[in-house]
């Protein structure tokens, strides 16, 4: 499952009824937000593998609606140095994931909205979620 040049047709916040199918609690805040895509349903961040709570997202853009429309040119790991500027440990492997839009706005994931740490990425596609991983090379 890729996830280049899937195109962003919304963001918004997960419903209860989403978080709930997904497994993640809910929010009585404000659930997390998260990027529809045209084919391949939501993506989301998440603060750890066990999905205990909802993530958010950081980088550069004015908000995270201006993403809407934009195709994912590409997906990957955040670098060690860029983790270590932001002061966030690896906690056990746990890295965070930064996506970058046909615009070359990029964005990446947190353990919370905000950015105390590194995030993770999901995917929920077909009653099904996926973590976004990547292979240590």
């Amino acid at each position: 499952m890729t996830l280049n040049n899937s195109r962003v047709s919304e963001v918004r916040r997960l419903t209860d009824d989403e978080c709930e199918e997904i497994g993640l609690p809910v929010d009585n805040m404000g659930n997390t937000r998260c990027l529809v895509l045209e084919s391949d349903g939501l993506l989301l961040p998440v603060s750890d593998v066990a999905m205990n709570s909802g993530g958010g997202w950081r980088g550069e853009f004015n908000s995270l609606d201006s993403i809407t429309g934009q195709r994912i040119k590409s997906v990957e790991p955040m670098s060690d140095d860029y983790m270590e500027y932001l002061n966030w440990d690896n906690r056990v492997g746990e890295r965070s994931v930064v996506i970058t839009f046909e615009n070359d706005t990029s964005i990446y994931t947190a353990s919370d909205p905000e950015g105390n740490g590194a995030g993770l990425l999901f995917q929920y596609a077909d009653d099904q979620v996926y973590q976004i991983t990547f292979r240590e090379k």
